[in-house]
């Protein structure tokens, strides 16, 4: 599970996101990402009742997503001063795990706060 402190809680958090923040877009996630001074990297993930009215279904989907970002903060490919809200779409049911963290790695890496993986 994604750590608390490298998570988004609060809604003035999101609402300054979603007003501000600059957009990137993949067949089924938006992205939405705000720089900040200082500090570790934050995400948020939202998934509407339009996505599925079953919380079953959509609480799922953000669990993959949310581990996907979580292994990848984990191996140091995030850059630090971001705050970012994932946001789910329905295409997005039905797909394999590898499938969703392909797409979340290519939009990351669209947005521009992957680190280049060390060859060491």
């Amino acid at each position: 599970m994604l750590l608390s402190i490298n998570r988004l809680k609060q809604d003035r958090d999101f609402k300054r996101i979603f007003k501000f923040g600059q957009s990137f877009y993949s067949r089924n996630l938006q992205l939405k990402l705000a720089k900040k001074a200082v500090g570790d990297s934050k995400f948020g993930f939202v998934i509407g009742l339009t996505v599925s009215k079953k919380a079953i279904v959509r609480n799922r989907l953000k669990r993959q997503v949310r581990e996907a970002v979580r292994l990848m903060y984990k191996s140091g490919l995030i850059k630090p001063n971001f705050d970012v809200v994932i946001k789910i779409k329905s295409s997005l049911i039905g797909a394999d795990y590898k499938d969703i963290k392909a797409e979340v790695e290519y939009l990351l890496g669209k947005s521009g706060i992957l680190n280049e993986p060390s060859s060491s």
